[in-house]
């Protein structure tokens, strides 16, 4: 436990020191696993069972000194481990209670070369009053890997600042 605060702390210094960009700056360049190194495995109701159920991928918003605040992904990639059958993967966030996902706050992209995510998932949505927000798995889905852009609003209805890793199917 104490090595995971740790390395948390660590992870939101780096941030924070990173200064980010605003939603709409063309001069920032969203890199994958820029703040954030290593991978979050999660699995889907019949995926292997030494994974986390995909129902709690973290979302973690940093306020900065300045007052703006930062979105941190907390892993470089994510691994779903769906199996068969339906799923979904609910990405939650873990902020003040009045910042929210925006209507499409998980934006999955194609990759140069690969399918495109309406293969794989469908129905993206906020759920839980926009603290979550929830991707369904198509039962007939492919391994696919995606980009994913996280939004965020802050109390004030504006963007925080981001940065964003990969997602991999299997």
């Amino acid at each position: 436990m104490r090595s995971w605060f740790a390395a948390l702390l660590a992870l939101a210094l780096g941030a924070c020191a990173t200064g980010g960009g605003k939603l709409d700056d063309p001069t920032v360049k969203k890199v994958p696993g820029q703040v954030a190194e290593g991978i979050f495995h999660c699995s889907g109701p019949s995926g292997p069972r030494q994974y986390a159920k995909c129902d709690n991928v973290p979302i973690v918003v940093l306020l900065k000194a300045d007052g703006a605040c930062l979105v941190v992904v907390p892993y470089a990639e994510l691994y779903v481990h769906g199996g068969s059958g339906p799923a979904s993967v609910t990405w939650n966030l873990h902020a003040p209670n009045d910042y929210k996902f925006v209507a499409g706050g998980v934006r999955l992209s194609k990759r140069e070369g690969g399918p495109d995510p309406r293969t794989v998932y469908e129905d993206g949505k906020p759920v839980a009053n926009g603290r979550a927000f929830q991707w369904k798995l198509k039962a007939d889905r492919k391994a696919a890997t995606f980009d994913h852009d996280v939004t965020v609003l802050d109390k004030s209805d504006q963007p925080c600042d981001k940065v964003d890793p990969l997602i991999h199917n299997d």
